[in-house]
């Protein structure tokens, strides 16, 4: 059964000091098979030329006043026009058919979420090597085989790297918790989201590729929010 065909998606970014990798995202999100009714990049103040690079490139800028991932996603929320919010990060690089795939998955199943395929980048250095293999190959389960989500587990839940959810619901459950800040927001949201009974799905033929961190700082601050979703 085929649903919603006048489906609006509303990509949301939020962004903070990202001007070195946000104009690969849009502009492969621009490239792609099917365009969002509108991009939005959520930005926490930036003192580099993130909004610049944001307007550069046709997204529309919103300001996020918590400067912090939760806050901006919110703000996207607030903003956004379309029917379904679909969330990538700024460091994220979509395939080709990644919102085709989005929307097919939506308009076929009657989907209230999903989330994507998410591969590990080329690494820059060692420690993008190691951490994106232990956090998106190890930690995360990330295969080949489509599954719908219904128990509150941290390797099944929907990161914001990646993942759209129906904007009814957002409204519904509030969107993210500000609690959280940058830290297990996502995973938060996602549990929720099975708490209020919505349909979740993972979705492999939606694909990115998804950068880490290529330092020991970035690896500690990812530790550190891998803590607290796993003890939430």
């Amino acid at each position: 059964m085929r649903e919603d065909k006048e489906m609006k998606f509303s990509v949301v970014i939020p962004t903070y000091n990202e001007d070195d990798c946000l104009g690969t995202c849009l502009k492969a999100i621009k490239k792609g098979s099917e365009q969002p009714l509108e991009i939005i990049v959520a930005d926490g103040y930036s003192t580099d030329r993130t909004v610049e690079v944001a307007k550069e490139n046709g997204a529309r800028v919103v300001m996020n006043r918590h400067r912090h991932a939760a806050g901006g996603r919110n703000a996207g929320i607030k903003a956004a026009k379309g029917d379904v919010i679909v969330f990538i990060d700024a460091d994220c690089i979509p395939d080709r058919d990644w919102l085709k795939e989005i929307h097919k998955a939506f308009e076929e199943d009657g989907l209230d979420g999903l989330g994507t395929y998410i591969e590990p980048a080329k690494p820059r250095n060692i420690y993008e090597e190691f951490w994106g293999r232990l956090s998106l190959q190890i930690m995360m389960s990330y295969g080949s085989e489509p599954y719908y989500v219904t128990e509150k587990t941290l390797n099944t839940a929907f990161i914001t790297a990646s993942c759209a959810y129906r904007r009814k619901l957002l409204v519904k459950i509030k969107g993210f918790s500000n609690y959280f800040g940058n830290n297990a927001e996502d995973i938060d949201l996602c549990w929720r989201a099975l708490e209020a009974g919505a349909k979740l799905k993972y979705v492999p033929t939606a694909k990115i590729i998804a950068h880490s961190p290529t330092d020991m700082k970035g690896i500690r601050q990812k530790s550190f929010r891998n803590g607290v979703s796993s003890s939430k």
